[in-house]
């Protein structure tokens, strides 16, 4: 017989794929006061037509229930083909989540009754004296989003090969002098809170360069002056109770 043409059909129609998650640094384990991690998405199609569908994922909690979708994403697959985003994928697990072991799931079909393949990983939460858990009516999926930890960057490919820092510190800013623009690396070896603020002779801030959540590893971070008028500046990264330093760097035009 002749073979029926599903061109763009959903998951379901024809042959399901295959579909695969990891983490990019497992174990995986989120501390008290809340973090993040980067996971690894690929989804094989092994049929000869292209196949249109949704994935997203989901948590079950310590306490069995499950709360989701965090994330929900079409795609269109070709004939044959794996769809396998080059960069990681970013999850914020906040504070207020009880602490225990969580199974980190994601399903492929057509959300939400469809689901024709699925694949998990499992993450840890941390038990803290000063965390207050909320109760699970009270969540939100907003707040397992983190723009600001996000936008430090994810992590390459090659990243699990880069050793983590043993200790906080800041590198000199380079160039300085500059023009217009110059950076430095700040090396942090945990998931925390970083601040890294400019300020002009007067003692105003004029720029802020990092606010939130980064994860451990050495990030670079550039101060773009292209604003601002020549003269001396003072760059002042910030960890709670682990870094506070304060560096000058020279605008000359």
């Amino acid at each position: 017989g002749e073979e029926t043409d599903t061109s763009d059909a959903p998951f379901a129609i024809v042959s399901p794929p295959t579909a695969s998650i990891d983490p990019h640094e497992p174990p995986v384990i989120i501390p008290h006061y809340g973090s993040g991690f980067w996971y690894w998405v690929e989804i094989e199609n092994s049929t000869p037509f292209p196949v249109t569908g949704q994935y997203w994922t989901e948590v079950i909690m310590p306490n069995g229930g499950t709360f989701g979708p965090l994330s929900l994403q079409s795609t269109t697959i070709q004939a044959w083909g794996i769809f396998a985003p080059a960069q990681p994928t970013p999850q914020w697990v906040p504070a207020y989540a009880p602490p225990g072991t969580y199974e980190y799931v994601m399903n492929v079909g057509v959300h939400p009754d469809l689901i024709v393949a699925t694949d998990s990983f499992e993450f840890e939460k941390l038990a803290g004296a000063d965390v207050t858990t909320l109760p699970e009516s009270m969540w939100s999926i907003d707040d397992w989003h983190n723009e600001a930890w996000e936008l430090a960057g994810a992590p390459s490919a090659d990243a699990e090969n880069k050793p983590i820092p043993t200790d906080y510190t800041i590198s000199p800013a380079h160039p300085n002098p500059f023009n217009p623009s110059t950076t430095i690396s700040v090396s942090l070896p945990d998931a925390v809170e970083l601040t890294v603020v400019i300020y002009n002779l007067r003692g105003q801030q004029v720029a802020e360069l990092a606010s939130g959540y980064f994860n451990a590893g050495t990030h670079q971070l550039t101060f773009d002056a292209s604003i601002l008028a020549s003269g001396l500046y003072f760059i002042r990264a910030n960890v709670p109770g682990q870094l506070d330093q304060v560096q000058k760097v020279m605008l000359v035009r």
